[in-house]
This record gives structure tokens, sequence and C-alpha cells, in this order.
């Protein structure tokens, strides 16, 4: 069975820096839950910012249903991974709907605005994820933990 999510001997350093990440590897079944855990510098958010195609690895390679996430298009990747950072620059005073809203963005033709199928999507993320008691509030309200 395809594993939904898996890293493979993933590296990568800063230019011309000591490597942060060195032979990661890991799988994670559909519907599974990882933890990423360790000591403050050990690599965690680099880690992310690989996965979420912030950082290219150096090498080895991340896969999301079997598919390398670097062999797809940004659009086509951004379609299926993304990110709400606990430090975001701005919130741009956006309720946590309308954050949510922002993940639709890339399924949208050109300049479309949102339509019946996006509030639908987003209804039901808000639901599968717990959020429909955040869903009006202001997105910088929030603690860190609930972003």
């Amino acid at each position: 069975m395809t594993p939904h999510l898996a890293a493979s001997a993933l590296s990568w350093a800063p230019r011309g820096g000591a490597p942060i990440l060195h032979d990661v590897s890991f799988t994670v079944p559909r519907g599974q839950v990882l933890a990423i855990c360790g000591a403050n510098g050990a690599g965690k958010s680099t880690l992310l910012r690989v996965i979420y195609r912030h950082l290219r690895p150096d090498s080895g390679r991340v896969t999301l249903g079997g598919d390398d996430l670097w062999a797809l298009s940004p659009r086509a990747a951004a379609r299926r991974v993304a990110a709400v950072l606990q430090e975001q620059p701005t919130d741009f005073a956006l309720t946590v709907r309308e954050m949510v809203g922002l993940g639709r963005t890339p399924h949208r033709a050109g300049f479309a605005g949102a339509g019946a199928r996006d509030a639908e999507v987003i209804a039901a993320s808000l639901h599968r994820m717990d959020l429909v008691r955040f869903a009006d509030k202001p997105f910088g309200t929030l603690s860190g933990g609930e972003r």
C-alpha cells in the first residue's frame, strides 16, 4: 500500500552551511497523524518547510499519494499542500473562515471569486477540523496552537 505522505532520504543545508536535515525518512498512512518532536534547532521547522515546498531538498524526495511533490507544477502542489504557520507576518484582519477560504485559491481559474462549491468545501473543512466555533473569529485573536 502506498503511504499517503512519505519522505525518503531527505537532506537539506543552507547554502555553504552545515546540513540541518540529513537522510530523513518516514511514511504516514492515510488517516494517520505524525508528530515531529525535538529540541530547538533540531530541524523540525526546516523539515516542514521541505514538506510544504518552501525549501527544495538537496537530496531525497517527498511524495503525497505516490506523487513526487517537486515533480508537480506549483499550482498542482498548492492544490494538495498548504500550511498555516503559527507566526504569521499578518492576518490581514481575516476571519478563520476567510483564512480557510484562502486554501481554495489554487482551485479557481484566474481572478474568479468564490462560488457555491468553495463555500461547501470551506464549511466541510471547518467541520472536519472542529473549527466551526472559530469560523467568524478574527484569525489574529487565536492562540498559536489554535492557528
